[in-house]
């Protein structure tokens, strides 16, 4: 939890005028309140924040659009669920071994027919 939550309103189109009209203030901002935050942050999380907040700074460095760094991200977070979720479906089927839980991906899907779009 943030020590000082209330402080932190996003104005999405206040970011997007900013990064439109002055990129690099923009950057200055974005790295000024990504600092705030994990300051704002319980000490004994700062660390891990800041790692991955290096993480993050670095696959956007590695990418060459901001939409593969997005995607690249997303898919760190998606990583990091997948992980988590694995992790609780241990901790509760041996916490309760009669309950079971099957890991493995699904093989098959129903696939739903979509109508294309004709043009008015």
């Amino acid at each position: 939890m943030l020590k000082n939550r209330e402080s932190y309103d996003f104005d999405f189109e206040t970011w997007v005028n900013l990064a439109k009209d002055d990129p690099e203030r923009f950057e200055a901002q974005r790295v000024n309140t990504i600092e705030a935050i994990i300051n704002s942050s319980p000490d004994d999380m700062q660390q891990h924040l800041r790692c991955l907040q290096w993480r993050i700074d670095r696959t956007r460095e590695l990418k060459r659009t901001p939409m593969s760094a997005c995607i690249a991200i997303s898919e760190m977070m998606w990583d990091s669920f997948h992980k988590l979720n694995r992790s609780y479906l241990q901790l509760s089927t041996s916490m309760n071994p009669e309950a079971k839980c099957d890991l493995a991906p699904v093989d098959t899907a129903t696939i739903l027919p979509f109508r294309t779009a004709t043009a008015d």
